[in-house]
């Protein structure tokens, strides 16, 4: 499934409901009021959900997460934007050398994964 934003800007209100409509595993966390303006948390536990899906080799939602994330980059806020960055690519669990972290890598696009390794969380292993 691609998605498809029509919006030229999200708000942090709207990309957070589309966030929970497409992944309502994530709901109850992102949406806490305790969490509410905490952009960076709030995004954490979609990051969270993300590595979740990558341990347990769920790659049609792996896929479905980096689709998400490559559509709402450019329509989101520098604030977003950077939470997603910093916060989400990040902190994936790309880095493991097993199968399921290796065909994570084939899924995500190669510009994505190369600022993925210059934010640091690269350890030099070979892509493959």
């Amino acid at each position: 499934m691609k998605f498809k934003i029509y919006q030229t800007q999200l708000s942090t209100q709207e990309f957070l409901q589309l966030l929970v409509e497409q992944f309502p595993a994530v709901k109850d966390d992102v949406l806490d009021e305790d969490y509410e303006g905490l952009i960076t948390l709030q995004v954490k536990f979609f990051t969270k959900y993300a590595n979740n899906c990558i341990s347990a080799g769920r790659l049609d939602e792996v896929r479905r997460v980096f689709e998400f994330f490559e559509a709402v980059l450019g329509k989101v806020n520098s604030d977003i934007n950077n939470a997603l960055h910093v916060t989400f690519l990040k902190r994936l669990d790309l880095d493991d050398d097993n199968v399921n972290a290796r065909e994570a890598r084939k899924l995500i696009k190669p510009e994505h994964l190369s600022i993925f390794r210059e934010l640091g969380k690269w350890s030099n292993k070979p892509l493959s």
